[in-house]
């Protein structure tokens, strides 16, 4: 073999190699998900979306909704992931979303993240009944009607989680002609359960 080809074939190897090495750090040719498994599972009907990195509070209910429009919803990892996973990520979930786009057409996303968010606020009512009954002033006000010997007078709470502006949680009594009294607006976000006292 000459010089001459032994060169040739290390530069051609050398191409290679870094052809290989930009397709898998910028498109993540050799993970998990990527452009052709993308391609992949479209052809067998396997369609996923993949999130990374920690956990979503509404997970639950974007892992039951998702079956309903055509695709699993999936964590790829709960740990440190590299550069090549995530672009890796971006490209199946981008092609992936075209798939989507043809088969319930281009608002099926914000249809989705709206069924998302719609039934986890329905599911934290408990919840943020909890949260509200920990307010020292509205615990007073419970105790207080329990004790007391007018059983006419009711202890009023009322939680309406689809509120994103307005107060969500009103709380006061109600009267025996069943006039209610409000005393106290708050709003209690779904998410972080953050409290905030509106004059209303």
């Amino acid at each position: 073999m000459t010089q001459r080809k032994r060169i040739g074939i290390i530069l051609a190897a050398g191409f290679i190699i870094c052809l290989l090495s930009s397709l898998h750090y910028f498109y993540g040719i050799f993970t998990p998900y990527n452009y052709l498994t993308a391609k992949q599972d479209i052809a067998t009907n396997q369609l996923k979306i993949i999130r990374y990195g920690e956990a979503e509070i509404s997970d639950f209910q974007a892992r039951k909704l998702a079956p309903k429009y055509g695709f699993k919803y999936q964590r790829g990892t709960n740990c440190s992931v590299t550069r090549p996973f995530v672009n890796g990520v971006e490209v199946y979930n981008r092609t992936i979303a075209t798939e989507l786009n043809k088969r319930f057409g281009p608002n099926w996303k914000d249809r989705f993240n709206f069924q998302i968010d719609s039934t986890f606020r329905e599911e934290r009512v408990d919840t943020i009944r909890k949260i509200a009954m920990s307010i020292d002033k509205i615990k007073q006000l419970s105790t207080s009607l329990e004790k007391s010997n007018d059983n006419r007078l009711k202890f009023y709470m009322e939680v309406l989680p689809q509120l994103k502006i307005k107060p969500n949680v009103r709380v006061g009594v109600l009267d025996p002609d069943r006039t209610l009294r409000v005393y106290w607006y708050y709003y209690i976000d779904p998410y972080t359960l953050n409290i905030r006292s509106v004059n209303y």
